[in-house]
């Protein structure tokens, strides 16, 4: 059986000495040459590793791994205490490899958007960079619908112009002011810009502005602070207080005959009648038009009422929506 020496095997796979030894716990050599003793300055030394057929296999699937990303720690697990099958490695290898091609055709995507678009003027889409992936499917959908072709059509550089001029119409304001007169008179005038200047979909244009200048207030340092918060972030709050305090004086009575439903089951024709009712004001009032995306304003709610402190009612109340939200995305 021809046996392989570290020299061999750093020259077969591109790995190091260093990961020869990383890679020992489920890697290990077969066997070491009848060399071990001491070397010149008297440390002691076990002889030179060797590895049989199988190792040398194994090795070279590892070093694809530590090629497409994957941690030691990942790999070590793959081949640790298990029989080696070829084919099992390479059936790994070839998910690992389309999770990378996925990846790099996210990246793609959000970087084609950024170039091509002014990320402060994007009305549609939502700049959440934490989550690559989400993100991506989010502008494919967004970019080949409808009303996003229609919007990026008008969205000359007049009417960018316009939305800027809006958006300095929030300097100077602070925190404490979000809920003032003057800061919803600015958030009507992006409304009525979605409106006349757009055509499009207020609710759902508000909400795409709130998402995606919190983002580029994350990403954009170099924005003007405030109370060490950027004036995107202040204009994202601005609207997201103004759509919660307007949605939930309208829908009062909605919101009291879901609370009354707390504890129902699911299924009820009774909690569905309510549900949908709660979603025709979501949709109003932040253009979610189907469950999955209402969770992510209920989540949102949940977060704020959380931070507010005394209020589990709402919370618990928040949690049921959720829930019947889910079941009846689910149920069709």
């Amino acid at each position: 059986m021809k046996m392989y020496g570290v020299k061999e095997i750093e020259e077969y796979t591109g790995l190091s000495r260093k990961d020869l030894f990383v890679y020992e716990k489920s890697i290990p050599p077969v066997e070491r040459k009848d060399n071990a003793g001491f070397n010149a300055k008297g440390k002691e030394h076990k002889g030179y590793k060797l590895y049989d057929q199988e190792g040398l296999e194994k090795l070279c699937m590892a070093s694809l791994f530590k090629k497409l990303g994957a941690a030691p720690k990942r790999i070590n697990k793959l081949f640790v205490g298990r029989k080696f099958d070829k084919n099992d490695v390479f059936d790994e290898l070839i998910l690992e490899a389309r999770r990378k091609r996925q990846e790099a055709d996210d990246i793609i995507t959000v970087a084609k958007v950024f170039k091509e678009l002014n990320t402060e003027a994007v009305s549609q889409s939502f700049f959440q960079l934490s989550n690559l992936h989400g993100l991506a499917e989010q502008l494919r959908r967004e970019l080949n619908s409808d009303e996003t072709r229609k919007v990026m059509e008008k969205f000359d550089e007049s009417a960018e112009e316009k939305l800027f001029e809006i958006y300095r119409g929030f300097d100077g304001y602070t925190e404490e002011e979000l809920e003032s007169d003057k800061v919803e008179a600015q958030v009507e005038k992006l409304k009525y810009f979605a409106v006349e200047v757009l055509g499009v979909d207020w609710g759902r244009f508000l909400s795409g502005q709130a998402n995606s200048l919190a983002a580029v207030d994350t990403y954009i340092r170099d924005v003007e602070k405030r109370t060490r918060r950027g004036l995107p972030e202040f204009i994202a709050d601005a609207i997201f207080v103004y759509q919660i305090n307007h949605f939930l004086d309208e829908g009062e009575s909605t919101i009291e005959d879901l609370e009354k439903c707390i504890g129902m089951d699911y299924s009820e024709e009774k909690v569905k009648g309510c549900l949908e009712q709660f979603m025709a004001l979501l949709s109003k009032w932040f253009g979610y038009k189907n469950y999955a995306e209402g969770e992510g304003i209920i989540s949102k709610l949940k977060l704020q009422f959380k931070q507010e402190g005394d209020m589990k009612d709402e919370v618990r109340l928040m949690d049921y929506i959720c829930g019947a939200m889910k079941y009846y995305g689910n149920a069709k």
